[in-house]
């Protein structure tokens, strides 16, 4: 039996990330664990955690590391070094999930490729009540909701038939993933020689395509809501884009700074054992 951990991404929006866990929390298809991958939050986040982290269903862990600018391919490794499951659902923390996405995630999941989850914009206004009202679901009427068709939840065997496998590294959507933990190993993950915002995740395809795991969109299942916010710094986007373009050239199965340098001790990087804060 395939086991799944959902690792969460986030940093210092611990509304975002109540309603992410509201809804992790109440999926048909409970997780063998969640894993937030935390970017240097504060207190403040911690406090949701530990909320959640009572209520169950399933252990939930917090991952963290310092504060020292934008690290998401470093923290996402972090956490998916200490991932027990088969199987990695990774999300953004402003990322709310329909319940049945886990699940859906199961049933479309196949050995030699990785999913592209589905992402339903949010604009300031849906993205509030969601927020506001854990539980809440935007119906094909609620104000706010961008691309509004892809509320649609499809059967899954018709979504089977629409989201086949094929290659496209370069229209991938970091926020909503799911991936084989044997491939990530194989690929040795996010390369943490790109930091701040932008190309991280096409990187990672590139390589994962290099080394024939094909891509399967999750058009119409997976359902997630994308809470509205701004965008964040794109100083760095260049640089990210010449390593992008050097894979690409090199055709680049493995990144040289990666998940392998945390797997042998994930347990360093436990919340409690590293936050001043805590």
């Amino acid at each position: 039996m395939t086991t799944v951990s959902v690792v969460v991404a986030t940093y210092n929006w611990p509304a975002a990330l109540d309603a992410c866990l509201h809804a992790l929390r109440r999926q048909t298809e409970v997780p063998l664990e969640i894993i937030v991958a935390d970017d240097g939050s504060g207190p403040d986040t911690r406090t949701v955690v530990e909320r959640h982290e009572a209520a169950g269903p399933c252990p939930l862990r917090h991952v963290w590391h310092p504060d020292e600018g934008f690290r998401l391919g470093a923290i996402r490794n972090k956490a998916m070094a200490r991932a027990a499951g088969d199987y990695i659902v990774s999300l953004d923390g402003d990322m709310v999930c329909h319940p049945r996405c886990v699940e859906d995630h199961g049933r479309l999941r196949d050995a030699g490729c990785f999913c592209q989850g589905s992402r339903i914009p949010l604009g300031p206004e849906a993205s509030a009540v969601m927020t506001r009202r854990p539980g809440w679901w935007p119906s094909a009427l609620s104000r706010g909701v961008r691309r509004r068709a892809r509320l649609v939840r499809l059967p899954v065997a018709a979504a089977r038939l629409l989201n086949r496998q094929y290659r496209d590294p370069m229209t991938v959507r970091g926020c909503h993933q799911g991936f084989w933990r044997r491939d990530l190993l194989a690929v040795n993950g996010f390369n943490e020689a790109m930091w701040g915002w932008g190309r991280e995740d096409n990187e990672l395809a590139v390589r994962l395509g290099n080394r024939g795991r094909l891509r399967r969109n999750l058009r119409g299942v997976a359902l997630a809501c994308h809470l509205h916010h701004g965008e964040g710094d794109r100083g760095r986007l260049g640089e990210n884009e010449r390593i992008l373009r050097e894979t690409i050239d090199a055709g680049r199965v493995r990144c040289e700074r990666g998940l392998d340098q945390w797997v042998d001790d994930p347990e360093a990087w436990d919340y409690r054992a590293q936050n001043p804060h805590g």
